[in-house]
């Protein structure tokens, strides 16, 4: 999930810590809810723009 982020926007480390619980203990989080690395072509399909994918990290 890091490698989506852009490289100018830190992983959080609250993240991080969410994605190393879900390894231990596995989903679901909260009903059907599960950590996926954001596209950039969700952004494209929601706003059908790109100009921001520098600047916004998205995840799910």
């Amino acid at each position: 999930m890091k490698q989506s982020f852009p490289p100018n926007i830190p992983f959080p480390n609250e993240l991080e810590q969410l994605i190393d619980w879900t390894s231990q203990n596995g989903y679901p989080i909260s009903g059907y809810f599960e950590l996926r690395a954001g596209d950039r072509d969700t952004m494209f399909y929601w706003f059908g723009f790109r100009h921001v994918d520098d600047q916004l990290a998205q995840f799910g």
